[in-house]
């Protein structure tokens, strides 16, 4: 069975993440303080001060336009910082049949306007559900954390399905939020496996594991 992954599922996955994970709370906080001081200070400069007053009128200009910049800059890093396990997951897919979960992801290979564009290289993981342990979801933001045994495969060129180097699997961490359809969660449950329901807060957002 193949799950479907759609960008429009992963960008509301992103937007649910910052919303619900506490560790965005600040960002987001300095972000909206930002776009009200320049909101003000152009409603200010615009209808309030007179157009003689050039003092006033460059005081309040200056500062519509570093706070506009500011926020849009942060909200932009926070945006980055929360594409990671979601849209920095390239030409993702998810798969399973009656033993194994599969999955397949290519990674950026640049930043900038590169940022979602794919190399020749690639990533699979082969994870058999009788391994799958330690099963940790948080229901807000969606996040699933589970250790796996199996085997994990490092492709150097995937169109010519050419296997640069293969590796066990014991206890590797997997990560994902769960933007699939139907709901990896659900499937992992159906499967008999066991689910922890808690708050997952306490990773860091420069985590950079694929």
């Amino acid at each position: 069975m193949n799950f479907n992954i759609t960008k429009k599922n992963k960008k509301k996955a992103r937007k649910n993440r910052i919303r619900k994970e506490k560790k965005w709370i600040i960002p987001r906080v300095v972000t909206t303080v930002l776009c009200i001081v320049s909101i003000v200070s152009f409603c200010v400069g615009i209808f309030v001060i007179s157009n003689n007053d050039y003092e006033k009128l460059q005081i309040f200009g200056i500062i519509f336009v570093v706070t506009f910049i500011i926020a849009i800059i942060l909200s932009t890093v926070v945006k980055n910082l929360a594409s990671h396990w979601i849209q920095d997951r390239l030409n993702e897919k998810l798969w399973m049949d009656e033993n194994a979960l599969y999955h397949f992801q290519q990674v950026a290979f640049a930043a900038g306007l590169n940022s979602r564009n794919a190399d020749s290289t690639g990533y699979a993981f082969v994870m058999p559900f009788s391994s799958i342990r330690n099963v940790k979801y948080d229901e807000k933001s969606r996040r699933i954390e589970f250790l796996a045994d199996g085997t994990g495969c490092n492709y150097s060129d995937v169109r010519k399905q050419i296997v640069d180097r293969e590796w066990p699997l014991n206890g590797y961490e997997a990560i994902f939020y769960d933007y699939f359809e139907p709901s990896l969660i659900g499937t992992l449950k159906s499967k008999g496996i066991n689910v922890e329901v808690k708050e997952l807060n306490s990773y860091s957002v420069f985590n950079n594991t694929i």
